[in-house]
């Protein structure tokens, strides 16, 4: 897939996403210490305290995520828009 083999394939911003969504069903919201420190893209949550983001904040994580994944395609195809299937963003 690109290129990569899949275990080569990396999102911190999606890996960061995993972390938090095991830690909102599995404590309730609140974010662990042990997923604190793991964290990449958001590491300015504190352990301890509820998960909580904005309505702007997961706009801005959207966008993130199609930009990272728009990124990840164009390292792989180049700028030939045959070949991207992720829209640009804006």
């Amino acid at each position: 897939m690109l290129g990569k083999e899949t275990n080569e394939l990396s999102i911190p911003l999606l890996g960061d996403i995993r972390l938090l969504r095991h830690d909102i069903l599995k404590h309730r919201g609140v974010l662990t210490e042990d997923k604190s420190k793991r964290l990449q893209v958001f590491d300015y949550l504190v352990g301890g305290q509820y998960i909580a983001f904005s309505e702007s904040d997961i706009e801005q994580l959207v966008r993130a995520i199609k930009a990272a994944l728009d990124n990840m395609v164009l390292a792989a195809t180049g700028t030939d828009p045959e070949f991207r299937k992720v829209w640009r963003l804006q």
